[in-house]
């Protein structure tokens, strides 16, 4: 198969390097997260992080959920392409 390609030389042109323009410093970034100063002070009032998190305990019953439905409605298509090919071969 090798004998049957035959690739030619290579020639490549690139455009000519430029040197990157030296710009300012970027100024340090904000922090994503921001920390409450007050954060200790058992007066202040809830905040959103003080929630407690939910737990994942739902998923294996949606994927259960998920499966169940699927394989109903499959089992209904069935049926009902089922009857419609016996009505077929009656006519």
């Amino acid at each position: 198969m090798a004998d049957l390609v035959e690739f030619g030389p290579l020639d490549l042109k690139l455009p000519p390097l430029e040197p990157i323009p030296q710009s300012q410093p970027l100024a340090p970034a904000s922090s994503p997260y921001p920390v409450d100063p007050n954060w200790a002070n058992p007066d202040r009032v809830a905040a959103l992080a003080d929630l407690p998190v939910p737990s994942a305990s739902w998923l294996p019953w949606a994927a259960w959920g998920t499966a169940t439905a699927a394989l109903g409605a499959a089992g209904l298509l069935y049926r009902r392409r089922r009857a419609a090919s016996l009505k077929k071969s009656e006519d």
